[in-house]
């Protein structure tokens, strides 16, 4: 069974009350179709700590009531027996109109029996020319029990008739201080509301109705807390922040190389580096050499670069190339504000490096 979700955010200045109610059906199957519901939050203004919402599955339901008003508009209804029932499920409605002020009953629904998409709600004969009589008032109801409350649609039942009704995904969030399954008119709803269809719902089944400054907006999925948001911006502000570092070193290598012969400088990629470096026993004069300002690395070139290079920059960082081992294997110096693992990110495997004579 699927169950919606509809947040509510309330961006007013004021208290307010909203109300969700069942669209009308696919085919109108009685002229005097009312919309009844009982499912209502109230929500503070402007509230982003909280998450307001109706929950609503979608497990249909049959109700039958008699009471001693008719069924019309502002009219409370309160059905006395109700029947869970399934689209092709069709049941049996039967009232008594007398002086005994009878309930109805329903019969068990039948699975199979109604049409595709629709539920079959068959009236057996009764006496409708009493009810003004004796002031006793049939009334059928059909529609959803959300986690706030029932939402659904109420007529007067003919006898003899046969009602298929086909429910549709849709749903209307109102603002107003009506009671609980008080008969509401349509259109007067519907016009002035917020109209929530199947399509309005992420993959979660979620989606957000909001209220501001009179208008009302619909989007799909959950909305952002105030938590929500600031991890957000920060996400938003590191990312900004990546680029604008990757963008400096890209202008920093595009106006080095502008600048640079094709005799002047060769390029390589990084296969790997150690940082800092310790110069071994055959790199004595490195050893040895105190007064140097160098932090040592050693690196490995994915590809061999000719000789006569002086320096190498990575990401428009400088490194001097202290010692040549082999065409792909340097020790390099650096004498700049980088922590070593900095330098090292800057080094890692694949990086780009460009190599100068001066």
């Amino acid at each position: 069974m699927d169950n919606y979700k509809i947040f509510i955010v309330n961006k007013t200045s004021s208290k307010k009350q909203f109300w969700a109610f069942l669209s009308e059906p696919e085919d109108t199957f009685s002229s005097d179709l009312y919309l009844n519901s009982s499912a209502y939050i109230t929500i503070k203004p402007n509230n982003t700590k909280q998450l307001n919402s109706f929950t609503i599955p979608l497990q249909y339901s049959t109700e039958a009531g008699c009471s001693n008003n008719a069924v019309g508009l502002n009219t409370v209804i309160e059905s006395s027996i109700t029947e869970k029932v399934d689209l092709t499920d069709g049941l049996t409605a039967a009232f008594t109109i007398s002086d005994e002020h009878l309930g109805p009953d329903l019969s068990s629904p039948v699975s199979g029996t109604a049409d595709p998409g629709k539920v079959e709600v068959e009236v057996d004969p009764f006496a409708q020319n009493d009810e003004e009589k004796y002031s006793w008032y049939p009334s059928l109801t059909f529609g959803v029990q959300s986690q706030q409350g029932f939402m659904g649609y109420s007529w007067s039942p003919e006898p003899g008739e046969t009602y298929k009704i086909k429910p549709k995904v849709k749903f209307y969030i109102a603002t107003g201080s009506w009671e609980s399954n008080q008969l509401l008119d349509m259109s007067s709803i519907s016009t002035d509301s917020a109209e929530v269809t199947e399509n309005d719902f992420d993959t979660k089944l979620e989606c957000t109705v909001t209220l501001e400054n009179g208008e009302w907006t619909v989007t799909k999925g959950r909305p952002l807390t105030v938590n929500d948001q600031l991890i957000q911006m920060i996400e938003s502000h590191n990312y900004l922040s990546k680029s604008h570092a990757q963008l400096i070193s890209l202008i920093a290598e595009a106006s080095l190389i502008t600048d640079l012969t094709v005799e002047d400088k060769e390029k390589s990629r990084s296969d790997g580096v150690e940082y800092p470096f310790k110069p071994k026993k055959q790199d004595k004069a490195l050893s040895q050499d105190v007064a140097s300002p160098f932090i040592y690395g050693r690196i490995a070139l994915s590809s061999a670069i000719g000789f006569g290079f002086t320096y190498m920059f990575a990401s428009g960082t400088k490194f001097k190339l202290v010692k040549r081992n082999s065409g792909t294997d340097f020790i390099i110096g650096y004498d700049g504000d980088k922590a070593a693992e900095q330098v090292r990110e800057l080094l890692k495997v694949g990086a780009a490096l460009i190599f100068t004579k001066d």
